[in-house]
């Protein structure tokens, strides 16, 4: 009897081992989505620095790019952006202040037949930066964990870069690129970001 159960048991032990990885909370067609947005942002004019009105606003959009993944191309990135830009009204320079923020549900489509699963990963990145003339100059960093090898969860240390202005007549919307990737600091996996990331947020 011990031996007609040995195999199964080992079998299921090895199943229980392989994890899998957290299902997409963005799509595809949220992708497209944001191109759109990013689209209609290069038609907004850069807002003039003395029209950007001080006090505190949150906008809320999206982060999106191509990428490669342990060196291969053929997968792309999105996430939900969320930043406080404090303008200052006692500055002696125009449109100046603080940002602060998060990005979050930062998704992994994999549009190759011989990838990784589409996923989302665990964790959020965080964004510090200034805004100076209505020119935004961030950092978003933070871990995410997914599950991208046979032995289970992957984690790895995210560093990007936000540059973009305010736009629309009164700096209604953020825009701009994102760029970056994991930093190779102790990490599990390496994602890096293509040319032609953008950023997009509205104010509330």
């Amino acid at each position: 009897m011990t031996y007609k159960f040995a195999l199964p048991i080992l079998a299921f032990a090895g199943l229980a081992a392989c994890e899998i990885p957290d299902e997409n909370t963005l799509s595809r067609a949220d992708y497209r989505a944001f191109e759109a947005d990013d689209s209609f942002a290069r038609s907004l004019s850069i807002t003039p620095a003395a029209d950007i009105p001080a006090g505190s606003a949150t906008y809320q959009g999206h982060i999106r790019s191509d990428a490669t993944l342990e060196g291969q191309s053929g997968y792309q990135i999105l996430g939900l952006l969320e930043m406080d830009v404090d303008i200052s009204s006692t500055s002696s320079i125009d449109g100046a202040g603080e940002v602060n923020g998060s990005i979050t549900e930062v998704n992994l489509l994999d549009n190759r037949d011989d990838g990784y699963e589409d996923q989302s990963f665990a964790g959020e990145l965080t964004v510090n930066g200034r805004v100076s003339q209505g020119q935004i100059d961030a950092r978003a960093d933070g871990l995410l964990t997914g599950v991208l090898s046979d032995i289970g969860s992957d984690t790895a240390d995210w560093d990007l870069t936000l540059e973009g202005n305010l736009r629309d007549s009164t700096g209604e919307v953020a825009a701009g690129s994102v760029f970056g990737g994991t930093d190779g600091t102790n990490d599990d996996y390496d994602l890096q970001l293509l040319g032609g990331g953008r950023f997009y947020a509205e104010r509330d």
